[in-house]
């Protein structure tokens, strides 16, 4: 049986999806263009297939893949502490004792968030694809397990995932899709009062494969008051995480989270709106699509030199041409070269002096070719990033330590 909870949220997703196919429609475009992969926002990706088949030239993946690890190298430097705790008061923060705490907290921290198991750094890079070339990315902070002993960082395809921002134009509401083979659902919510529908537990005894789609919701502790039953614990601070199982639309789970464990980056963030953009992108995409067309152009071109088409007359030929390699084509003996004036097979030169940047690869070259090429790693400068010091503070030398 269908609960009126799981329903009324599922409606609400499905809006939120709804509203951005637009924005759906766009990022295919730069998927396809900068991250063939990624390109599943409105088609599927089906495994075995050649991603970027539609690509004749790759140096716009070069340089987006350039520009991507450029983020990383920039804002998490390898090797080094580029975070520090720190309290809101100077004068606090200058006594030694103090400092020394909160440098010790700091490499704690850096020591539990970059540890093996919590998958932060394969996390981190993949947000930095999405940050970069989408303008925004959806990363999750949350424990492991039951046992809260371990953290674990996860970043999520932005296509399965919509989400509001709040009073602040900060994300405080967000929905995410998931298709979970049931032997999965059953393993990760194993909790006292998590509920499964029975198809799935029927699933897991008969064909534990069988995927269900779930859905993720996280809203405040305020608005989600309305979907509470009577009777319930209302709470109005904090947000509530809610698991419902969207193939059977029932709730899984509800819990009380004290705060968003999701992080949405955002670049070029406009009051009111919910979605980055990626600046770099938008002014690389012209040449890159110039690119693409500029590689047709000249691959065509060079097939009609090489294979250039040919103007015969019907008369002279015996049989078909035969145009390849150790190949011979006969013509009839009567046939005289002086016959109408020209030879029985004349080829037409076309594209014979196209000039299209091919001869001037060099830096500094005139050619129109070279243009696109020299403008795409100037995007790259366009996204702002706030580089982290990788030195140590320390303390100004006008203060008087205590």
């Amino acid at each position: 049986m269908a609960d009126d909870n799981a329903i009324e949220l599922l409606k609400r997703g499905d809006k939120r999806f709804s509203n951005r196919s637009s924005l759906d429609t766009f990022r295919q475009e730069i998927a396809l263009m900068f991250a063939p992969d990624l390109a599943c926002w409105t088609t599927e990706l089906q495994l075995g297939e050649d991603f970027a088949a539609h690509l004749i030239d790759g140096t716009p993946l070069i340089i987006a893949d350039e520009y991507v690890s450029m983020i990383g190298s920039m804002l998490r430097p390898a090797g080094k502490q580029y975070f520090w705790h720190r309290t809101g008061f100077d004068d606090l923060n200058n006594i030694p004792r103090v400092r020394e705490y909160l440098d010790w907290r700091s490499t704690q921290m850096m020591r539990i968030t970059f540890d093996r198991v919590t998958g932060a750094e394969g996390a981190l890079s993949e947000a930095d694809r999405f940050y970069g070339l989408f303008g925004d990315g959806v990363l999750s902070v949350d424990y492991a397990n039951e046992k809260r002993d371990t953290l674990r960082v996860q970043s999520f395809h932005t296509k399965d995932c919509t989400w509001a921002i709040g009073k602040e134009n900060k994300a405080d509401t967000i929905t995410r899709k998931e298709t979970v083979p049931a032997r999965n659902i059953k393993a990760r919510f194993s909790q006292k009062n998590d509920k499964l529908h029975e198809k799935v537990t029927e699933a897991c005894e008969k064909d534990a494969e069988q995927t269900f789609d779930l859905r993720h919701e996280v809203l405040p502790a305020a608005e989600y008051d309305a979907y509470v039953k009577k009777g319930d614990l209302r709470r109005r601070d904090g947000y509530v995480s809610v698991w419902i199982d969207a193939t059977n639309k029932t709730v899984i789970r509800e819990t009380h989270h004290t705060t968003f464990r999701y992080v949405i980056p955002r670049a070029g963030r406009r009051y009111g709106y919910p979605y980055g953009i990626s600046r770099a992108t938008m002014i690389a995409l012209p040449d890159s699509r110039l690119m693409q067309q500029q590689a047709v152009a000249i691959l065509e071109a060079a097939e009609k030199q090489v294979n250039p088409p040919l103007v015969a007359y019907a008369e002279a030929i015996r049989g078909d041409m035969s145009l390849a390699a150790n190949k011979i084509t006969w013509i009839d003996r009567k046939w005289s070269p002086t016959h109408a004036g020209q030879d029985p097979v004349t080829p037409l030169e076309l594209a014979k002096n196209f000039q299209l940047g091919v001869e001037s690869p060099v830096p500094g070259g005139s050619s129109t070719r070279a243009r696109p090429r020299k403008r795409l790693p100037a995007a790259k400068r366009q996204m702002p990033c706030r580089v982290p010091s990788p030195r140590r503070p320390t303390l100004p030398r006008s203060s008087t330590v205590a």
